[in-house]
C-alpha cells in the first residue's frame, strides 16, 4: 500500500493505493529515495523470492528465489539483503546490482540478525545482531563495521540514522509503553542513555520511528488511541527535542486491514510516498456435505 504524501510535513497527498500485484504475498518493502526503485520480498505458495519493481513501468523481475529482507541504495542502483537461513547456520547480507547479475556476500550475521537499512549518504548499512539486540554500521567504503547503539540490558528495535547522520532514532520494546528515543550520533557511535530524548510514550506503544527527508519530522508507529496508526513529532532542527504534540498521520480503523507490526511492515520512503504492508484479515463460512 502507499499513499502520497509530503514526507516534510507529514501531510497525505493523495489516496492510499495497492500496489499492483499478481497474487501470492508482498512483504518488507523498501526503495530507492526518489521511489523508482522498489524491492520486496513476495511469498507464492511454491517458493519465494525477492523481487524489485521499476515503480514507472510496472515491470518487475527476480533477483534471487531465496527468502530474503531487501533494502535499496538511495540511489536505486544496488540491493543489500539478508538471508533468512537455518538458525544453526545464521544468516548473511548480500549486495547486487538492482538490476540483477551476481550476489556479492558482504558478511555473516547471527541467526536473528538482519539488515535494517541503508544511511542516506549511501556509504553504510544499517544491520543488527541480538542478544542482546544492538545496532552496527557497516562501510561499504572499507569493509568495516562498528557498534552503533547498545545497551547492557535493553534490547534496542528500530535504530535509524537521521539524514545528516549526527542522531539516531529507535524505540525500547522491554520498556512500559515501548517509548521511542533520538540519541545524539558522534562519529557513529550512539551517545549513552544520559543524553536519550525521549519522542513518544504513549500507552499501548510506539515503534519503527522514521526520519522526513529534512530530519525534521520523526514517524512512527503508535497505539497512542488503540489502533496502529501512523504519527509523526515535529522536531526542533538542531536539538531535535520535541515540538508540539504528536499528530497523526494516517488512521487505520478497520479491524479487516492493519499495519504489520513487524519487520514486515517496511517502510519504503520514496520522494512523494510511504509504502508499507498492510495484513488484511477476512472469515469466511464454508459449509462440507457429505
Amino acid at each position: 500500500m502507499d499513499p502520497s504524501a509530503d514526507l516534510n510535513s507529514g501531510k497525505v497527498t493523495g489516496p492510499l493505493q495497492a500496489v499492483p500485484h499478481a497474487g501470492g504475498s508482498q512483504t518488507m518493502p523498501a526503495s530507492s529515495s526518489d521511489g523508482k526503485v522498489l524491492a520486496f520480498a513476495q511469498i507464492n505458495p511454491g517458493g519465494r523470492e525477492l523481487r524489485v519493481r521499476d515503480s514507472n513501468s510496472g515491470r518487475e523481475s527476480v533477483l534471487t528465489t531465496q527468502f530474503a529482507r531487501p533494502k535499496v541504495s538511495p540511489d536505486g542502483s544496488k540491493v543489500a539483503y539478508s538471508t533468512f537461513d537455518s538458525p544453526l547456520l545464521g544468516g548473511a547480507i548480500y549486495l547486487m546490482d538492482s538490476a540483477g547479475g551476481q550476489a556479492h556476500k558482504l558478511g555473516d550475521v547471527n541467526s536473528n540478525g538482519l539488515i535494517y537499512s541503508w544511511t542516506a549518504d549511501g556509504n553504510f548499512l544499517v544491520y543488527y545482531q541480538t542478544a542482546p539486540i544492538r545496532f552496527y554500521l557497516f562501510d561499504l567504503r572499507t569493509g568495516k563495521e562498528q557498534e552503533m547503539i547498545s545497551h547492557p540490558k535493553l534490547d534496542i528495535h528500530g535504530a535509524e540514522p537521521s539524514p545528516d547522520m549526527k542522531w539516531v532514532a529507535f524505540h525500547l520494546p522491554g520498556v512500559t509503553n515501548s517509548p521511542v528515543k533520538i540519541a545524539p550520533l558522534r562519529e557513529g557511535r550512539a551517545a549513552g542513555e544520559s543524553e536519550w530524548i525521549t519522542v513518544a510514550e504513549y500507552p499501548g506503544s510506539n515503534i519503527r520511528p522514521w526520519w522526513s527527508p529534512n530530519g525534521n519530522l520523526l514517524y512512527f508507529l503508535s497505539l497512542k488511541d488503540n489502533y496502529s496508526d501512523i504519527w509523526a513529532q515535529r522536531l526542533h532542527p538542531v536539538t531535535k527535542r520535541p515540538l508540539g504534540a504528536a499528530f497523526a498521520v494516517y488512521h487505520f480503523h478497520e479491524i479487516s486491514r492493519a499495519p504489520n507490526p513487524s519487520a514486515a511492515f517496511g517502510p519504503a520512503i520514496g520522494k512523494d510516498r510511504i509504502t508499507f504492508t498492510l495484513r488484511e484479515q477476512s472469515g469466511n463460512i464454508w459449509i462440507a456435505e457429505p
